[in-house]
């Protein structure tokens, strides 16, 4: 005996064989816009990372961190902030470090 069928109105069914392929196709578009910063896309997540040496680089990596953010509007998507975080990983020969305290508007919900 099968279940009757269900519209579904966003994402992705879940157990069917397809889904998982689905699931690619649908998030596939999340680095379109993401001009500065290296993204490595993963089964259910992402990382956004670019390495920043000076000014102009805090500036461009900014940038794309609002990028996703953007994303989430056009396809009524949020993300889990609770698995959202933030790696400063430095050098240690560095002159100057970084300290800028990057922004992400989702994370202030």
């Amino acid at each position: 005996m099968a279940s009757q069928p269900v519209k579904v109105k966003s994402g992705v069914p879940q157990g069917t064989v397809l889904g998982p392929l689905m699931f690619l196709f649908y998030i596939n578009d999340i680095v379109d816009d993401i001009k500065y910063s290296s993204v490595r896309l993963f089964a259910d997540e992402f990382l956004l990372y670019r390495v920043v040496d000076s000014l102009e680089d805090e500036r461009k990596l900014q940038r794309d961190l609002f990028e996703p953010e953007q994303w989430t509007n056009k396809w009524e998507l949020n993300f889990n902030i609770q698995k959202c975080h933030q790696l400063f990983v430095r050098r240690k020969a560095m002159k100057e470090p970084v300290n800028t305290p990057f922004k992400v508007k989702f994370w202030n919900q």
